[in-house]
C-alpha cells in the first residue's frame, strides 16, 4: 500500500521529521475487523484530508502516518481531529483510531512510538 499516489515512503518522512524543530506525528490505525481490500481507501482518505506539505506514509496494514512539521503535538492533535471529523461525516469514525506524539529529537523511532500510543486509544478518538 505504500505506493498510493502522493504517499511518502517512511525513510523520507523520517528524514523530514529529523529536520523539524516543532514536529509531531499523527497515526491513523484501522480497526482489525476492516477487510484488507478496504484499507487502501482509508489511507487514501487520510492523504486527501492532509494539508499540502504534510507528508503521509502508508503502512502495509493500511495505517497512515502523518507528519506535522510545525506546531508540535497541539498542531498534530488539531490535524488528527480535523481528519477524524471528516471520517465522522462519512460514518467511518468507529473503524479507526488516531494518536499523536512529538518527534522529540527521536525521529528514527517515531513510527514505533506512535504505534504504541494508538493501541491505548478508542475508536473514533485522537489519543496523546
Amino acid at each position: 500500500m505504500a505506493t498510493l499516489p502522493w504517499s511518502t515512503d517512511l525513510r523520507s518522512l523520517l528524514a523530514e521529521a529529523a529536520n523539524c524543530d516543532q514536529g509531531a506525528a499523527c497515526l491513523f490505525a484501522i480497526e482489525d475487523g476492516i477487510p484488507e481490500a478496504a484499507r487502501a481507501g482509508y489511507a487514501a482518505l487520510v492523504i486527501a484530508y492532509a494539508r499540502d506539505g504534510e507528508p503521509v506514509t502508508i503502512f502495509d496494514d493500511g495505517a497512515a502516518l502523518l507528519l506535522i512539521k510545525n506546531g508540535g503535538v497541539a498542531s498534530a492533535r488539531i490535524a488528527g481531529e480535523r481528519i477524524m471529523s471528516e471520517m465522522h461525516r462519512l460514518g467511518l469514525q468507529s473503524t479507526l483510531r488516531a494518536a499523536v506524539i512529538g518527534v522529540d529529537g527521536q525521529p528514527d523511532t517515531l513510527a514505533d512510538r506512535v504505534r504504541e500510543v494508538v493501541k491505548g486509544g478508542s475508536p473514533g478518538t485522537v489519543t496523546g
